[in-house]
């Protein structure tokens, strides 16, 4: 399992991910971590300070200190003890917390392999010609999402709004030539209607005709369109 050993860190409540952690006495970090992108986010002293981690396999250790308004990389000897576990019990297991929002915040961060991939959205114009055959598109709109959701970013808000009403205008020509990206499309709003409250209800509503029309598509299409509607009805 991967560890997230965060030093100097006041006993407040901490994000992670999806979730709000209670720190308790002793804390040092997390547990359980699984491979991919991850954002710890801390608020103190009338500050929010932001840690984007992303392990690749699933046994790394990676060791943070605070330091003013950031985290900072802060290897220790002590590593190699959390490594073979022996700090666990000082780490707070994430993988025990709830399986539908950690599922569907790996659903909506699955393309985000560099820390740079989160800015993608600023590049690509989320309704042009050539959105939907631009290998990027899904990244952009993880990006977007999470600037959005976690950084209250409303040029992102805007950019993810242009990008849903594009989509909506697609017919089945469309989809049938790009039917990766319609089916990214379709899982990341279904995890978008887990995390995000009634104002992805709203927006999920907005989307039922492209979701009728992606359900008589074929696969991979077609079941994620499925598994979407099984959400909003």
């Amino acid at each position: 399992m991967n560890r997230l050993v965060l030093r100097d860190v006041p006993k407040v409540a901490l994000g992670y991910d999806a979730f709000e952690l209670t720190l308790a006495g002793g804390f040092r970090g997390l547990r359980g971590v699984p491979p991919g992108f991850h954002r710890v986010e801390l608020a103190t002293g009338g500050r929010r300070v932001v840690l984007d981690v992303v392990f690749d396999r699933g046994d790394a250790v990676a060791a943070y200190a605070l330091r003013g308004d950031r985290f900072v990389p802060s290897p220790s000897p002590l590593d190699a003890a959390a490594q073979a576990g022996d700090l666990d019990h000082a780490l707070f297991d994430v993988s025990a917390l709830p399986a539908p929002p950690a599922e569907a915040w790996r659903t909506l961060s699955s393309q985000l392999i560099r820390a740079d991939d989160a800015l993608a959205w600023r590049a690509l114009a989320p309704d042009a010609p050539t959105t939907w055959r631009e290998p990027r598109v899904i990244v952009a709109l993880q990006g977007a999402w999470l600037a959005m959701n976690h950084d209250e970013d409303a040029d992102a808000a805007r950019w993810l709004a242009g990008l849903l009403a594009h989509a909506a205008t697609a017919d089945r020509e469309v989809i049938a030539r790009h039917p990766a990206s319609f089916a990214a499309l379709l899982d990341a709003l279904g995890a978008i209607g887990v995390l995000g409250g009634e104002r992805a209800r709203e927006l999920l509503a907005d989307l039922r005709p492209l979701i009728a029309v992606c359900l008589a598509a074929p696969a991979p299409v077609g079941p994620a369109a499925a598994r979407l509607a099984a959400r909003v009805t």
